[in-house]
C-alpha cells in the first residue's frame, strides 16, 4: 500500500483546512480564472463589509464539482462558515440541469444535500442543514447564436 506523506507546512494543507475550518464565513469556488478576477474585482469595487472570504479559481467543470465536495465536507465542521458560493458557466446545459449536476455531484461524495431551489433563473440555492449552497451558472441562453463545429 503506498503510503502519502502529508506534510502540511509545505504544502499549505495545514494552512488551508484551518482557514476553513476557523476563519473563513463564505467561501466562492469558481469554475475559471476570470470568474474568480471578476468577483475579486466586483467585491473591491462595492467595498464590501469586512468578512472573511475566500475565493478560488478551481480550473474547469471536473475540477470544480470535486473541489466543491471536499470544500462542503471540510466545511460541515465549521462554526464559522455562513455560505459556499460556486459560479460555473451553462455551456451547452440549460441553467438547473447544471446546478443539478453539482447537487448530484455533492451527494455522490456524501455530502448531506436536501433539495435544490430556485432563487431566479441562473441562481440555485442547495439546503444542505448546516449552511446554504448557493450556484450561480452564467451563460447567456437568448443569444440568437449558433454553435460553429
Amino acid at each position: 500500500m503506498p503510503i502519502v506523506q502529508l506534510k502540511p507546512h509545505e504544502n499549505a494543507f495545514y494552512a488551508l483546512a484551518r482557514k476553513i475550518v476557523k476563519e473563513l464565513e463564505v467561501i466562492v469556488l469558481c469554475e475559471g480564472r476570470t470568474d474568480a478576477e471578476v468577483l475579486k474585482a466586483i467585491i473591491k469595487k462595492l467595498e464590501l463589509p469586512d468578512i472573511n472570504m475566500g475565493v478560488t479559481d478551481c480550473e474547469g467543470v471536473p475540477a470544480i464539482r470535486e473541489i466543491t465536495s471536499y470544500i462542503a465536507t471540510l466545511s460541515q465542521i465549521s462554526k464559522k462558515i455562513k455560505v459556499i458560493g460556486v459560479i460555473i458557466d451553462a455551456d451547452e446545459y440549460d441553467y438547473e440541469q447544471r446546478a443539478r449536476s453539482v447537487m448530484n455531484s455533492l451527494k455522490s461524495s456524501g455530502v448531506p444535500v436536501k433539495e435544490l431551489n430556485a432563487v431566479d433563473e441562473n441562481l440555485f440555492d442547495i439546503k444542505n442543514g448546516k449552511f446554504p449552497i448557493l450556484i450561480l451558472v452564467s451563460g447567456i441562453r437568448d443569444l440568437p447564436l449558433k454553435a460553429i463545429l
